[in-house]
């Protein structure tokens, strides 16, 4: 009698302990309700970043599945593949195992998914120097610094560590979803993964005692652009850039080949691109902060592109 009641004890127990894992992407809880919170965060963060359909037109509930993994002294779980319910564009990326090219990394893909870059490939990120690309982004017109009581979903997480001369290293970066999860891309290397984290598991992973965390909120660049830029030539500059970025992208993680003739056009073509900024319109127009910060903004883009055709020249 007594060994029933103890075990009877036991199994209320363990069954009224929140259970909560992630592993490859997938998310198993023994609570239906924090999946689809979770899963309806995720939704609503992919609308606004490319018009993915709406919340209520995903039944989350058909996407929880069970996971058949029963013992009697615990709870049923359940499980949700999490990358199902991002975009297409980064939904491809979770459910890839590798990328064909060193380069692009965590601060590029906190750009991509803030939809402030179009492509994916090397950004330099290494201190907050005015050099260095991802610091341009953030102290840009589309980014601004929140506290962490203000954060939301979609914001660019910054891990910074105080190096030499005042300075601070950018030492990783990835897109905040919810105080549970987070996504990131791990490294520069190929084998390194796009994957959804625990926040906590990922914030842990880099504390040392000396770094600290920043959130950033930031618009995207068609946005900006939508709003505030009126040249038609500045618009076909971006083009450019953009186009020869998407190529060069596709080429990093999907393996399109890009010929050793073409790689020299597109370098080419870049530093024509740098020569025109330069010398053509900063040298003989005049224009306001937000026609200077795309001009500006061609230039930070271009050491990276450069960068990531070397890559593709290895």
């Amino acid at each position: 009698m007594k060994v029933i009641i103890i075990l009877t004890s036991y199994m209320l127990f363990f069954n009224n302990i929140f259970c909560y894992t992630l592993n490859n992407n997938v998310l198993i809880s023994n609570d239906t309700e924090d999946l689809k919170q979770q899963a309806a965060i995720i939704l609503d963060w992919a609308k606004i970043f490319d018009g993915h359909p709406d919340t209520e037109n995903t039944n989350i509930w058909q996407l929880i599945e069970y996971t058949d993994t029963f013992l009697p002294w615990r709870r049923p779980e359940y499980k949700l593949d999490l990358a199902n319910l991002f975009p297409e564009s980064i939904k491809r990326l979770l459910h890839q195992k590798y990328s064909y090219r060193r380069g692009p990394n965590c601060f590029n893909f906190a750009l991509y998914a803030s939809g402030i870059l179009p492509g994916l490939r090397y950004v330099d990120a290494y201190t907050n120097s005015n050099d260095s690309e991802f610091n341009f982004w953030l102290n840009s017109p589309l980014c601004n610094r929140v506290s962490p009581a203000n954060r939301k979903s979609g914001d660019i997480i910054v891990i910074m560590e105080p190096v030499n001369n005042n300075q601070l290293a950018f030492i990783h970066s990835a897109i905040y979803l919810s105080d549970e999860i987070a996504v990131q891309k791990t490294s520069i290397d190929t084998s390194a993964k796009y994957e959804v984290i625990q926040l906590k598991k990922l914030l842990d992973k880099y504390d040392n005692g000396k770094r600290f965390v920043e959130y950033h909120k930031c618009t995207s660049i068609e946005d900006f652009i939508n709003q505030y830029i009126t040249s038609d030539k500045l618009c076909n500059l971006m083009q450019n850039i953009d186009d020869i970025e998407i190529e060069i992208s596709d080429e990093a993680v999907y393996g399109r080949n890009i010929s050793s003739r073409r790689k020299l056009e597109l370098k080419n073509a870049l530093a024509n691109l740098n020569n025109k900024i330069l010398n053509q319109y900063f040298a003989s127009e005049a224009f306001d902060e937000y026609h200077d910060f795309i001009l500006n903004s061609i230039l930070h883009r271009i050491p990276g592109l450069l960068k990531q055709i070397d890559y593709a020249s290895n």
